[in-house]
């Protein structure tokens, strides 16, 4: 299944972390992100591999682990990667996909080039780093 950039465009639109874009800016953030699917149980991260991407759940639920157990669920909107790619440094976590998933991606270098290219998806993005704590850290399930 290929997306188009049309369908790109309309699903960066619903991500909350890219409200406010306008079409232009939209279309260029488009441009460095690719558009994939999991089935319902496809590992989308594992715990202790290099990753180059930061993603992004268009639709879907996904399981997120650490050190084997479970810590929560993630679904449309959620993102991870970016500590991995930052630090250079192995995922922290492994993400396996419950449902059917489609993700948005980007490259380590389009993800640290947001700042100059993209201010306003960048200062949320900090913003939320900041202000919450990700969906995978320090939940507990019974």
């Amino acid at each position: 299944m290929h997306a188009t950039r049309d369908d790109k465009i309309n699903a960066l639109a619903e991500v909350p972390l890219f409200a406010g874009c306008g079409q232009h800016e939209l279309v260029q953030l488009a441009k460095v992100l690719d558009t994939s699917w999991a089935t319902s149980g496809e590992m989308l991260e594992t715990q202790g591999q290099r990753t180059r991407w930061w993603k992004i759940i268009i639709f879907g639920t996904a399981s997120v682990t650490r050190d084997g157990r479970p810590t929560g669920l993630i679904g449309a909107g959620d993102w991870w990667g970016e500590r991995s790619i930052i630090n250079r440094t192995p995922s922290s976590l492994s993400v396996v996909a419950l449902t059917p998933v489609a993700l948005l991606t980007m490259e380590r270098r389009d993800f640290l080039k947001l700042p100059g290219r993209h201010p306003l998806v960048a200062a949320r993005i900090m913003s939320e780093l900041v202000d919450r704590r990700a969906p995978y850290e320090g939940l507990a399930i019974a």
